[in-house]
């Protein structure tokens, strides 16, 4: 697949806004575009997934080499019990309300989940590959379009460009395919790649995060829902920042704890479970991951599109489920115009549960 007119057919609208959280001002966009989730993430494949997942998880995580750790947003050690997923405990943060797995697998063991389960194998050859069109262009090439067009912005002498964790080959062929840099590096994919399928000045590297890259090499990373899944928070963005250059740039994407749906499903949210979301931040703890890690946040956005489609989707399905009066009562009584504003209300204040972060090394 290349890139070329249809790329540049799908660009869609980006509204911009200052916004100035803890007196600093960061750059918040929200998205104007509307699509289904079903067109990303049909119901039945989803379920038929997320019933993998479970099954894989009990089956394949052994519980004895698990660890105990702090926020992996704020860094605090105090935590409240929250619930329980795939028979993993759930925790909350009181300080900055990230929610998080403890004790949990290491690295290692989510790596080896990744290569081997049936629920990833179910993802990369039924469901991703059943929507790749749609991901392609509602998800993939608008990411594509948030890094040229920061990297323009922010590090327009910007050479070599990494990401890392790549999750599925139709992103690592159309990462390839970004002209704005020369060199470009698929650090750890955790899906199969055909080395022919990718542009040639595109490389595949297998190491450790620790010695993959030589110290200030790299202009700018992705790391698209990488830290949802990641084990040892500190190490990975300790070694991300080691590779960046000062002023190299960093693109980070996840589900946040925060978000209009999440809140009000909590237990209930059909998109939190092991170990896709190892880790679900909130604003407050992904910003101060991102400070204590040594970088600038220069973008803080909610662009998420499903916050009220899932509230409604999780209540039709289980009538059980208690929302508040109100988001019961807007959505019995107002129609889906209503509801599409009141989702952009989300996205512009930072209360959609889509995030995604740009931010510079100091």
């Amino acid at each position: 697949m290349m890139l070329g007119e249809s790329w540049k057919l799908s660009r869609k609208p980006i509204l911009t806004r200052a916004i100035t959280p803890e007196q600093r001002d960061v750059k918040s966009v929200f998205l104007v575009d509307h699509y289904n989730e079903a067109d990303v993430k049909p119901a039945e494949m989803l379920n038929a997934y997320v019933q993998l997942a479970e099954k894989n998880v009990n089956d394949l995580f052994l519980r004895d080499t698990f660890v105990n750790c702090d926020c992996p947003g704020c860094g605090a050690s105090d935590r409240a019990e929250t619930f329980r997923r795939f028979n993993l405990d759930y925790v909350s943060c009181p300080r900055c309300h990230t929610l998080w797995v403890s004790p949990r697998p290491d690295d290692e063991s989510i790596k080896r989940y990744y290569a081997n389960s049936d629920a990833e194998i179910y993802w990369r050859e039924k469901l991703s590959r059943e929507t790749a069109l749609a991901r392609v262009e509602r998800i993939v090439l608008p990411r594509v379009d948030w890094i040229i067009d920061s990297t323009q912005q922010y590090l327009p002498d910007a050479d070599h460009f990494v990401d890392i964790g790549t999750h599925h080959d139709v992103y690592a062929r159309c990462l390839s395919e970004i002209g704005r840099f020369s060199r470009k590096t698929l650090l750890n994919p955790i899906c199969e790649i055909n080395p022919g399928a990718l542009a040639h000045s595109t490389n595949i590297v297998n190491e450790h995060i620790s010695k993959a890259m030589p110290d200030n090499s790299v202009d700018a990373i992705s790391m698209f829902e990488v830290l949802d899944r990641t084990s040892n928070i500190d190490g990975a963005m300790s070694h991300a920042r080691r590779m960046l250059r000062p002023g190299g740039l960093i693109f980070i994407t996840g589900i946040l704890s925060t978000g209009f749906d999440i809140m009000t499903l909590w237990d209930q949210a059909q998109n939190i479970f092991p170990p896709d979301r190892l880790n679900v931040f909130s604003v407050e703890g992904l910003t101060m991951l991102m400070e204590r890690h040594g970088f600038n946040v220069l973008e803080f956005s909610t662009p998420g599109m499903f916050d009220t489609e899932a509230v409604i989707h999780a209540v039709e399905t289980n009538p059980k489920i208690q929302v508040p009066r109100f988001v019961s009562y807007m959505l019995e009584n107002r129609g889906p115009e209503g509801r599409q504003r009141f989702q952009e209300f989300l996205q512009m204040n930072l209360l959609s549960s889509f995030g995604r972060v740009l931010a510079q090394r100091q």
